[in-house]
């Protein structure tokens, strides 16, 4: 019989992540996940995926990024986006984290610019928001509906590019409403660029169907059949680039977390 391992479970000001080959799942307050991530020839790519809880764990951060380089580009990132998310874990405004990470990616240079999206969940509102940096949109599954895109929210000249690209890039946040059993799907571009044959994409369209035909069943499963999909369309490996998506539902917190007491108001 397969031991299957508890999910990571984080709260109370914590951040979890990383850039390595993983196949993992992570839990919080607000959110389930499971992760997947490959890198094309190596143990460590350019994909880099993190959660973090705020202090009273009513927000669920979640960012996934695309580096250009990999390496030390990878890890300095890595660092720089782990002390983001720390220093403003209790902020649901992540523009803001944007807005850090993309002074410091610039200073960087050319080999480290990096897409990016940071969403966080608010679990008392039932709230999601969004931003993005050049990164292709997230996916939402609401229970009962098909799954779509949320395009990046409407903003005129330069704004929402990858980070590293301009100074004082301005980044903008989305809203959605979100309930129990919603469920997100955030993807770096090796996973909608996976070559079939002919070398034609795998592309946002076969990833909406792969995730409207595993409505109702279990995250891990679900990975798991995305994985098949993507390799079998791929011709056998994911080695044209690094891979990493994360699956997330939005959980319906237990009853000693709405009735908890907070000693203080929390910002988000």
């Amino acid at each position: 019989m397969t031991t299957v391992a508890a999910p990571y479970q984080i709260r109370c000001a914590e951040v979890w992540g990383g850039a390595t080959v993983k196949e993992d799942e992570v839990t919080t307050p607000g959110a389930h996940a499971a992760i997947f991530s490959s890198a094309s020839g190596d143990a460590k790519g350019g994909d880099l995926y993190y959660f973090s809880v705020c202090a009273y764990d009513t927000l669920t951060r979640i960012a996934i990024a695309d580096v250009r380089g990999h390496g030390e580009a990878v890890s300095h990132l890595s660092e720089w986006l782990y002390r983001a998310l720390e220093a403003r874990m209790n902020d649901a405004d992540g523009a803001d984290v944007l807005t850090d990470l993309n002074e410091i990616v610039r200073s960087r240079g050319f080999e480290a610019i990096t897409t990016a999206v940071v969403a966080t969940l608010h679990r008392d509102k039932q709230v999601l928001h969004y931003a993005y940096a050049g990164h292709p949109p997230l996916m939402l599954g609401r229970t009962g509906q098909v799954w779509q895109l949320l395009e990046p929210p409407q903003a005129s000249g330069s704004a929402n590019l990858p980070l590293g690209i301009m100074a004082g890039t301005r980044f903008t946040q989305e809203t959605v409403r979100v309930g129990p059993g919603d469920r997100l799907f955030l993807y770096t571009d090796g996973i909608a660029e996976c070559p079939g044959p002919g070398e034609e994409l795998y592309g946002d369209e076969k990833m909406l169907a792969a995730l409207n035909r595993s409505t109702g069943r279990p995250l891990a499963e679900v990975r798991q059949e995305i994985r098949e999909d993507l390799v079998q369309y791929a011709g056998g490996t994911l080695d044209h680039d690094d891979c990493t998506f994360l699956l997330v539902e939005v959980l319906d917190p237990p009853p000693y977390w709405k009735r908890r007491i907070f000693p203080g108001k929390p910002r988000g």
